[in-house]
């Protein structure tokens, strides 16, 4: 089996972190591995703790960097990696004991450059070991991997294919994207969209994961974020993509403003006659430059955003 490098990132997960790490230690397989931690400006003493407890881990980096966002996070982590393929994580969440050699497995039976899997949630807090609740799912044999056909189409479409924790991607296809966006501060989609246009998705009906089920301090909980930055990730992909037919970016654009107005709608009391509105009209009539109204959209999360910071260069990644 190919190589895989690890990359985290972390920002204030010192209680998760024994678990997370935990999982790690437990994944199976006769791979080379190694373990590339991003302390995201940790004011808890993340860093210090993954220097300590997982000092056992084989090729392990700590990188540190003012906080900035998973974005750029995950591709300072990327920029570090050198194994074939990447299992990324998100500091919070716990990988299966079979999970790398599971989607390892669906890469080479597809020949997709990613595959992804299912999570469980679960209670970080419980005693006892945290995969006692799930053994039988665990135990039972992997179903053979499913090709998915189209995955832009279906991302754009509104299908969801999940955040880092649930894919394994070859390295030399997310240097060859560019990682993450990074003009975004949320890393999700952006990355998803990027190898969608590039490769095909392998789906195993396994769970990869387990996510805590009531930790509070997600990035994830911050819905404001979260669809801003959701909505910029399209509309600057799109953007970037002139070879889209017309009619993907079309739905985009529909379903993007849609989901602009209606959070507008509901946290601050816009009506029809409003420019929130007016955007999903002219996309629903297909009116107007779809990649327009898609950045425009964002403006109806109005509220506390946050940017990587604009005082220093992103990461960069090295070429594929």
């Amino acid at each position: 089996m190919a190589g895989v490098s690890y990359v985290l990132t972390v920002y204030n997960k010192a209680p998760q972190l024994p678990l997370v790490i935990e999982g790690l230690r437990r994944q199976q397989g006769g791979f080379e591995r190694e373990f590339i931690f991003v302390d995201d400006g940790s004011s808890d003493g993340s860093a210090q703790l993954i220097e300590r407890e997982a000092r056992d881990l084989p090729g392990l980096t700590v990188l540190r960097q003012a906080n900035a966002g998973p974005s750029w996070a995950l591709n300072a982590g990327l920029a570090r990696a050198r194994l074939p393929f990447v299992k990324a994580l998100d500091g919070d969440d716990m990988l299966t004991p079979r999970a790398t050699e599971v989607l390892l497995g669906a890469v080479a039976e597809t020949g997709c450059g990613v595959a992804y899997g299912r999570f469980l949630d679960f209670d970080p807090a419980a005693a006892g070991d945290p995969y006692a609740p799930f053994q039988a799912a665990l135990d039972r044999v992997p179903p053979p991997a499913v090709r998915i056909e189209r995955p832009l189409q279906r991302l754009i479409e509104g299908h969801f294919f999940g955040n880092p924790s649930h894919w394994l991607a070859r390295r030399d296809l997310l240097l060859a994207v560019g990682g993450c966006d990074p003009r975004l501060f949320v890393q999700d989609v952006s990355i998803e969209l990027r190898l969608a246009a590039r490769s095909g998705f392998a789906l195993v009906d396994y769970p990869v994961f387990l996510s805590p089920s009531a930790v509070g301090s997600r990035l994830s909980d911050n819905q404001l974020q979260t669809l801003h930055d959701l909505n910029r990730a399209y509309a600057n992909f799109c953007a970037e993509h002139a070879e889209l037919s017309p009619s993907l970016c079309r739905k985009a654009a529909q379903r993007l403003t849609g989901r602009a107005w209606r959070w507008a709608r509901r946290h601050a009391g816009k009506g029809i006659l409003s420019a929130d509105f007016q955007r999903y009209l002219m996309a629903m009539l297909w009116l107007g430059d779809p990649v327009e109204l898609m950045r425009q959209s964002c403006d109806s999360f109005a509220g506390p955003i946050r940017l990587p910071p604009a005082d220093r260069a992103p990461p960069v990644l090295p070429s594929a």
